[in-house]
């Protein structure tokens, strides 16, 4: 046994071993980080698509990316809203 006991972080525990703040307090932090998550990823497929403009053949692929960033620009509205609502910053 070290000196110093290792402190599990809030998202290593089982969401049953946490207490009701806890527990908020988890979901508050993985519905940003999925916001962040998503926010990487629609500049990605936008980034994508506009280097693939003069590519011969790309129209399929890049409406497949601008579709997927669309669609996470929608549920990133949904999350945001439900952040606020979690966190009581509603607006």
């Amino acid at each position: 046994m070290g000196l110093f006991k290792k402190e599990k972080k809030l998202f290593e525990h089982d969401p049953k071993e946490l207490d009701l703040d806890m527990l908020s307090h988890l979901q508050a932090s993985l519905v940003a980080k999925l916001v962040l998550v998503n926010e990487e990823l629609i500049s990605r497929y936008k980034n994508i698509t506009h280097l693939g403009s003069d590519l011969p053949n790309s129209s399929g692929a890049r409406s497949v990316l601008t579709d997927s960033a669309n669609h996470l620009d929608k549920i990133n509205e949904l999350l945001q809203s439900e952040l606020a609502r979690i966190t009581g910053n509603v607006r």
